[in-house]
């Protein structure tokens, strides 16, 4: 009789935690926790940077655009794996945006949030 309730209960609390972690970890993803204003200064910065150490042309990408480009999947050549960890490695130069990861920064949801603070500040970076 006890057997019933005992995996009841384990899987309740199996159930809880992973509940539990998948919400820390979306409140620990600082694009989401910064003001969309600050995570879309970043993301063009942390593109620009990227853009410039893989020596990616600014005709093609613009100035901090090959995030957008690559999150839009419109260039489909374009190597976007090692722009996202490029740009992680940007990140974790800076104190706000140090604990970014590749599956944070590649989020659908986060990049679609994201998306009109990003384009602005990209589009006002002054050229490369």
């Amino acid at each position: 009789m006890m057997k019933p309730f005992k995996t009841l209960t384990l899987s309740t609390c199996l159930l809880a935690t992973i509940l539990s972690l998948a919400a820390c970890s979306e409140a620990h993803n600082p694009l989401t926790t910064a003001t969309k204003h600050d995570a879309g200064v970043f993301l063009a910065k942390a593109s620009r940077y990227a853009q410039k150490t893989l020596k990616w042309d600014a005709a093609t990408y613009g100035a901090g655009g090959a995030y957008g480009i690559c999150m839009r999947k419109t260039i489909p050549t374009a190597d976007c794996e090692t722009l996202y960890k490029t740009m992680v490695q940007y990140a974790k130069s800076t104190k706000a945006f140090g604990s970014l990861n590749v599956a944070e920064l590649t989020n659908e949801q986060t990049f679609e949030a994201l998306q009109d603070a990003y384009q602005g500040a990209a589009f006002n970076l002054l050229p490369y």
